[in-house]
């Protein structure tokens, strides 16, 4: 069949190298078997184009990858009416929401624009040229976060506790420079050298999270920390270094988020890696291809960490709720969808600054009181 039909059946061999602290583009995974693709060397830079080429500016290649270990339908239900619902609506039964969830839930999206490109026929192979964007997310979730969400307060003393719960999100600029070379008429060999540079990274994570509910009060205890890359520009300034009040001592460097500023560009990291890969052609009509992508690093500078402190964050109500629109300070006062105003009391409340570092690795380093 292969030999009548004449068609090349491509075996990709896809390497992710985990160790490295870059994460690996997702081009689309369909145009790997397309060969007269011209980015085909975003998978593999062993494959060479068929012509010469020079892509549009902004508009030669655009690339978006989503990957979960969950589906649509575990968060969307249809309701008798025949509209749709959340998995916190008390229709949908939290056993079955629940029994589609897994221990851990993610969800990672990969973004990636060609802003300049061009591949050309030289120095004994074919080379290519790319200035590119690329921006990556993630989100780890676990089971029991749902499982908070959606059952609440099931009895007088109801705890929960979880862990492992982040979020990950980085954008940068990329320059590639690529050359596909053959060997013999089995065998070709590719390699492309890439600097990045950081325009802006994030790291959230609580590693802990112990929640007590009860009728009078919710009791929660974390451990928990932020990273946040954004260039010279980005200022996070704590309650003492813009002479807010605080309560007490140990009050001093909690973030004063009002006065967050970013007042002007600057990178935030930079990098460097390669892609490796090989092209075999077996016998004819059946090729083997193999590739390792994004082996390199990314040091990231001008980082500002905060982590949570060591004491129990309580939660007894929110206090002069406006109900009615014509109530004073309605917009300020009004009563948000449920745990919508949690997620802001715990950060306002609980990240302390504990390290500032500049590019060139100096630091200034707090203790929590």
């Amino acid at each position: 069949m292969i030999m009548k039909t004449n068609k090349k059946i491509i075996l990709g061999l896809a390497l992710a190298c985990a160790a490295t602290a870059l994460q690996a583009q997702e081009a689309v995974r369909t145009a790997y078997f397309l060969d007269g693709y011209s980015f085909r060397h975003q998978l593999n830079p062993a494959f060479s184009g068929e012509r010469n080429y020079f892509s549009i500016p902004a508009l030669g290649n655009l690339g978006l990858g989503l990957q979960s270990n969950v589906g649509v339908n575990t968060f969307l239900y249809k309701m008798g009416d025949g509209r749709l619902t959340t998995f916190m609506s008390p229709t949908v039964d939290a056993s079955t929401f629940l029994g589609k969830l897994q221990n851990h839930n993610h969800l990672n999206l990969n973004f990636n624009e060609t802003l300049l490109s061009t591949g050309f026929r030289g120095f004994h192979g074919y080379n290519t040229i790319t200035i590119s964007t690329r921006a990556n997310a993630g989100v780890n979730l676990p089971k029991d976060l749902f499982k908070f969400m959606k059952l609440g307060m099931e009895s007088s003393d109801t705890r929960y506790s979880f862990g492992d719960l982040q979020a990950d999100a980085s954008v940068m600029a990329e320059v590639a420079l690529g050359h596909s070379h053959k060997i013999n008429d089995r065998l070709d060999i590719g390699a492309k050298v890439k600097l990045l540079f950081g325009l802006g990274h994030v790291n959230a994570r609580i590693d802990r999270m112990d929640v007590r509910m009860s009728g009078e009060q919710w009791a929660i205890d974390a451990k928990g920390s932020v990273n946040v890359s954004a260039g010279k520009g980005l200022n996070v300034p704590t309650k003492a270094e813009t002479g807010a009040e605080y309560d007490s001592p140990s009050e001093a460097d909690l973030i004063e988020w009002n006065d967050i500023d970013y007042d002007r560009f600057s990178l935030g990291g930079v990098g460097m890696g390669i892609d490796l890969g090989a092209t075999y052609k077996l016998i004819p009509g059946l090729t083997l291809s193999a590739s390792v992508l994004d082996l390199g690093f990314m040091r990231w500078n001008n980082n500002v960490r905060g982590e949570t402190s060591n004491t129990t964050w309580t939660f007894d109500g929110f206090q002069n709720v406006a109900i009615n629109s014509d109530q004073p300070n309605y917009e300020d006062n009004k009563l948000d969808p449920p745990y919508s105003r949690l997620p802001l009391h715990i950060a306002h409340r609980w990240l302390h600054v504990v390290e500032r570092r500049t590019p060139l690795g100096q630091r200034e380093t707090r203790k929590m009181v």
